[in-house]
């Protein structure tokens, strides 16, 4: 999913979001830490969604995400 956010400020630059869904995010999420990335714990979204939320050094929006495997 690429998103591009409202921009509630004309005078700044827009910002996209670019939502990745990996096969399992928890083993994702290691293995950003394992390579030196600084990433916040996993948490469940009220949308059903565990995921974490970075930025890349570019500033670009990075949302990691997985449904529950039982899709609830």
């Amino acid at each position: 999913m690429v998103d591009q956010s409202i921009n509630t400020h004309p005078a700044a630059p827009r910002q996209g979001v670019i939502y990745l869904y990996p096969e399992n995010v928890a083993e994702f999420h290691q293995q950003a830490q394992s390579h030196g990335v600084k990433v916040p714990d996993l948490e469940v979204t009220f949308y059903g969604m565990t995921e974490f939320r970075i930025e890349d050094p570019d500033g670009n929006r990075l949302w990691i995400g997985q449904t529950k495997p039982d899709g609830t």
